[in-house]
C-alpha cells in the first residue's frame, strides 16, 4: 500500500478501517476465532494509518484488538496496537474522554500483567479520574476502574487500599447492573481473596461460592473466568486443609484453561503451579514436581525470569528439593529467587 498515491492510499486504508469496524466482533469468550480471523487484518491496516486515517473507528477497532491479544495472554502484540488506539483518541480534536478512559484503564492492565506496576498505577489513577469527571461517581466505568487499580494495591499486598475500592465498586455493579453479573462476581471474588489472605475464612467462602455460580451461569463451565473462581475457591479450602474438596477444583480449573487458552498459556502455569502446591501442603513430593517444572518453562517463556509468578513457582521447587533432602536443587532455586526477586521489583 505504500507504493500508492498518497490520496487512494488514504481512501483504502479509510475503507479497510471502516469494515473491519464494522466487523470486528466485541470481545469476549465466545468471540475469540472470529477475533481471530480478523486480527491480522488490523494489524495489517494499524501500520498505515496516520494523520489522516486516525479516525475513531480506527481507534475503537484496534482497542478491540488489543483487548482479544491480551485475553489471549499476547501482551507483546497487545501494547503497540493498545498504545495506537490511546494515542489516536488523545489527539482527537474534540476528545470523547470516556474512550480515553477505557484505553487508559486498558493499557493499565497490561502493565499490571507484566508486573510494571508504578505504569500501572499512573494509568488507572488517571483513567479513574477521568472517569468520574466525565461519567460521575457511580457509573460502571468507574466500577471497573476501581476494580482495577485495586488489583494493583492487592499485588502490593496494600489490602486495606484494595479492599474498600472493590467494595464501592462491588456497591456500584449491584445497583446499576443487578445481582447476577460478571462484573459483580469479579468484585466478589476479589473481596474475597483479601479476607483468604487475612484468614477470615467464613467470610471468604460464600462471596466466592456466589462468584462461582454467576460466573457458570452467565459464562458457561467452559469459560477461563470460570477457571479463575475454582482456583480461588480451591485456595480457600486448602488453606483450611479441605485438600479432598481442593483437588477436583484445581484439577477442573488446569483443564479449563488448557482447553481455552492452550498448554502454553501463562495461566496454565499458574494452574498447574496451584495443583502443585496442594500436592506439596500433603508431602506429596513426587506428584509436585513434574507439575512446578512445567509451570516454570511455561511461566519464564510468556512472562520472563523477573515475573513474580517466577519467584513463587522457584520457592516452590526449592520446598520440594528440601523436603526431598536435594540439597544442592533447592540451594540452586533459592538462589534463583532471590535473582528474579532482585530484578523483578516493582518498578
Amino acid at each position: 500500500m505504500n507504493a500508492l498515491p498518497g490520496d487512494e492510499r488514504i481512501v483504502l486504508t479509510g475503507r479497510a478501517v471502516s469494515a473491519l469496524a464494522a466487523t470486528f466482533p466485541n470481545v469476549d469468550f465466545k468471540s475469540w476465532n472470529a477475533c481471530d480471523r480478523l486480527v491480522e487484518h488490523v494489524e495489517a491496516v494499524a501500520r498505515f494509518v496516520d494523520k489522516e486515517t486516525a479516525t475513531d473507528s480506527a481507534a475503537g477497532v484496534f482497542n478491540k484488538v488489543g483487548e482479544y491479544l491480551a485475553q489471549r495472554s499476547r501482551y507483546a502484540e497487545a501494547l503497540p496496537i493498545y498504545k495506537q488506539a490511546l494515542a489516536i483518541r488523545e489527539r482527537a480534536p474534540e476528545p470523547n474522554f470516556p474512550d480515553i478512559g477505557r484505553s487508559l484503564n486498558n493499557l493499565a492492565l497490561l502493565y499490571r500483567e507484566r508486573a510494571e506496576y508504578a505504569k500501572a498505577l499512573l494509568l488507572f489513577e488517571r483513567a479513574l479520574a477521568i472517569r468520574e469527571q466525565a461519567l460521575g461517581a457511580q457509573h460502571v466505568d468507574v466500577a471497573q476502574s476501581l476494580n482495577d487499580l485495586a488489583l494493583v494495591y492487592y499485588d502490593q499486598q496494600r489490602f486495606a487500599k484494595a479492599l474498600p475500592m472493590w467494595k464501592r465498586a462491588l456497591a456500584i455493579n449491584e445497583r446499576r447492573l443487578g445481582l447476577d453479573v460478571t462484573e459483580v462476581a469479579a468484585n466478589l471474588n476479589n473481596i474475597a481473596e483479601v479476607y483468604i489472605k487475612r484468614r477470615q475464612y467464613s467470610t471468604a467462602l460464600p462471596l466466592l461460592k456466589r462468584a462461582l455460580a454467576i460466573k457458570e451461569k452467565e459464562l458457561g463451565p467452559e469459560d477461563p473466568g470460570v477457571a479463575i473462581s475454582l482456583n480461588n475457591l480451591a485456595t480457600l479450602y486448602e488453606r483450611q486443609k479441605r485438600y479432598a474438596k481442593a483437588l477436583p477444583l484445581l484439577t477442573r480449573a488446569l483443564a479449563i484453561n488448557k482447553a481455552a487458552l492452550g498448554e502454553e498459556s501463562p495461566e496454565v502455569g499458574v494452574s498447574l503451579n496451584n495443583l502443585a502446591t496442594l500436592h506439596i501442603r500433603q508431602g506429596q513430593y513426587a506428584e509436585a514436581l513434574p507439575l512446578l517444572e512445567r509451570a516454570l518453562i511455561v511461566i519464564e517463556r510468556e512472562l520472563g525470569p523477573s515475573h513474580p509468578k517466577m519467584a513463587i513457582i522457584l520457592s516452590n521447587l526449592a520446598k520440594v528439593g528440601r523436603y526431598q533432602r536435594k540439597q544442592e536443587q533447592a540451594l540452586l532455586y533459592r538462589e534463583r529467587v532471590q535473582t528474579s526477586r532482585k530484578s523483578g521489583r516493582p518498578n
